[in-house]
């Protein structure tokens, strides 16, 4: 009898010792995958804010582009303007306070620039530059 006895409790302890292995197995797991997901969130939200960067880039080279065009012809209203993967949309308006509103926008991500400059005989001098 005391042979049959060993033979259960070897097989008992083998079985015990794969629970603990499959335990071990599925904390592994979680972690790992865990660990992917905040590789792979940090990784988008470094690239929305990378988009940000490059939007706001464009948006200021439509307020540059629209003060040159205002400088060569003051009855200039704006235009739409492709850059690189983005565009640029620029809106004129005033007469001799001109409001320059320029949105740059790249791959979903879009900044905007307000420009107000005065217009004097010629002479173009811009009164502010923000971004809303």
């Amino acid at each position: 009898m005391e042979h049959g006895n060993q033979k259960n409790t070897v097989s008992r302890s083998n079985g015990q010792a794969l629970v603990v292995l499959l335990f071990y197995m599925i904390i592994a797991i979680t972690i790992a995958t865990t660990a992917v997901a905040v590789v792979v969130s940090n990784s988008l939200s470094v690239t929305r804010s990378e988009d940000g960067i490059v939007a706001m880039d464009i948006a200021e080279t439509g307020g540059e582009n629209a003060i040159i065009r205002l400088l060569r012809d003051t009855n200039y209203t704006g235009e739409t303007l492709a850059i690189g993967d983005g565009s640029a949309v620029a809106t004129v308006s005033g007469t001799t306070t001109k409001t320059i509103t320029s949105m740059g926008t790249v791959n979903g991500s879009s900044r905007t620039v307000q420009i107000v400059a005065t217009l004097t005989n010629g002479v173009l001098t811009v009164t502010s530059w923000q971004e809303l």
